[in-house]
């Protein structure tokens, strides 16, 4: 099994930097390293501090999704607090008594609707609001902050839904693959306004600087769709003018064929060697 060390203060560009955060009763401290399962792929190995005061190393994966929630001083059946997180338009507040052996725990909808949900039913996405999405009550609730109907309410809206519902089509390429949406931000529209700022036009969006992280201020832009196409997970960095820039911003720069520069990068030639007319 091939393993790729890090240190502490170089997380690499392959993980989404959890440091800070919480999950069940473990808080991620640092990074360990990212090593390849026997399929290729990489997955990060993170040190954990535990409520009970130990220490432990574990897969983010399976830490975030809830199979390790401790140090192995509770298991997962022992706890699996859900207090906190956010499901589809359900934020989980506590957990409330079982009922016929099931987990319960108490939900305010985005509506402002107040709940008891089975545990099940939140991380399955079998619940994921009141009932107001069909009944048209967060419609009605909208409208006391008077930017229902904006863009950048709506960006809100499905940048928590593809991050937080396993239902939303695009939810493998976002909360699938472990980019998440700040706890700041999840919960208040206000404070992803204030932090953010209104789009520029109608042509931004919403762009994260480094997409194996997730969405957080210093992370985030507004950009334009070509911006974006230019800061995707399938462009290919070189080393241009001393720095690290997209292959299609180096071409440009230099006023050079695409297709050429590509052809010698592929057949060996150094980047500052082949991005030239």
């Amino acid at each position: 099994m091939k393993i790729t060390h890090t240190s502490e203060n170089n997380v690499s560009s392959r993980t989404e930097n959890i440091a800070g955060f919480r999950f069940g009763m473990l808080i991620a401290e640092r990074l360990i390293e990212v090593r390849r399962a026997p399929s290729g792929s990489p997955y990060a190995v993170w040190r954990f501090l535990c409520d009970c005061g130990k220490a432990r190393d574990a897969r983010a994966a399976e830490v975030k999704r809830g199979s390790i929630v401790s140090c192995g001083c509770q298991s997962v059946n022992a706890y699996d607090d859900l207090s906190g997180k956010v499901f589809g338009y359900w934020n989980v507040i506590e957990g409330v008594e079982s009922r016929s052996g099931a987990t319960l725990f108490k939900c305010e909808c985005r509506c402002g609707v107040t709940k008891s949900v089975r545990a099940t039913h939140l991380k399955s996405g079998a619940s994921t609001n009141c009932g107001c999405q069909r009944t048209g009550k967060l419609a009605a609730s909208r409208r006391t902050h008077g930017k229902s109907e904006t863009r950048e309410f709506r960006i809100w809206l499905l940048m928590i839904d593809r991050c937080r519902n396993p239902n939303n089509k695009r939810f493998h390429s976002y909360g699938g693959r472990g980019i998440l949406v700040c706890e700041e931000w999840a919960k208040s529209f206000s404070v992803f306004l204030a932090d953010m700022g209104e789009s520029p036009s109608p042509h931004h969006s919403i762009d994260r600087k480094n997409n194996n992280l997730g969405y957080f201020p210093s992370n985030c832009r507004w950009a334009t769709a070509r911006e974006q196409a230019r800061n995707t997970r399938r462009n290919r960095m070189v080393e241009f003018q001393g720095k690290t820039i997209t292959l299609v911003e180096a071409v440009e720069k230099a006023g050079a064929n695409y297709g050429t520069v590509k052809w010698r990068l592929n057949h060996g030639v150094p980047p500052e060697a082949a991005i030239r007319k």
